[in-house]
């Protein structure tokens, strides 16, 4: 009798559910984020918000948790992306990005630069043809090279991300940018 009551107390313990609670504080890494400004590319008038050159960059950069982004950063005059180093030290930047897109033969130019505010000087500059559906992905591209530039570790903006949703019978795969 009493092993028979074991037994179903065992057979019946799964059924029992327990809920635990599970707090994560993630500390520290703001007090080493790269502070950068990043100027307003030129097509930023031409588009919404989410499809903003510099939105995108910014976002990507935020998100990657190695920058602190700060805005407010003044559009560029013509041919020169970055220039008031002064007001960028003033408010903190350390490095600065700046960038224009223009169209050019149904695609789109987008060069951009980057700039040590302390030091005055141009660190890195590229001009990237793509096609102008391509804009977004352009803007994760320029967002990993400068994480890279800046810390030596690889962006994952421009990855995907693909998973299946399951409804039923049916299984869909799903392609999202990270």
């Amino acid at each position: 009798m009493m092993r028979r009551l074991v037994l179903t107390a065992l057979l019946l313990a799964p059924a029992v559910t327990t809920q635990a609670q599970l707090t994560i504080d993630v500390i520290g890494g703001e007090g080493r984020q790269i502070p950068i400004a990043i100027t307003s590319f030129g097509d930023d008038a031409k588009h919404s918000d989410e499809n903003q050159m510099r939105s995108i960059i910014a976002q990507d950069l935020a998100h990657s948790g190695w920058f602190r982004v700060i805005t407010g950063g003044a559009a560029p005059t013509a041919g020169n992306y970055v220039s008031d180093y002064a007001r960028l030290k003033t408010e903190g930047a350390q490095v600065a990005l700046g960038g224009a897109v223009s169209e050019n033969n149904a695609m789109l130019e987008t060069r951009f630069e980057l700039h040590d505010v302390g030091k005055r000087t141009r660190l890195f500059d590229q001009l990237l043809r793509s096609k102008p559906e391509r804009q977004r992905h352009t803007a994760h591209f320029i967002a990993d090279t400068v994480q890279e530039m800046l810390t030596g570790k690889r962006g994952v903006a421009g990855t995907r991300i693909c998973y299946v949703v399951r409804d039923g019978q049916r299984s869909d795969f799903v392609i999202a940018d990270a």
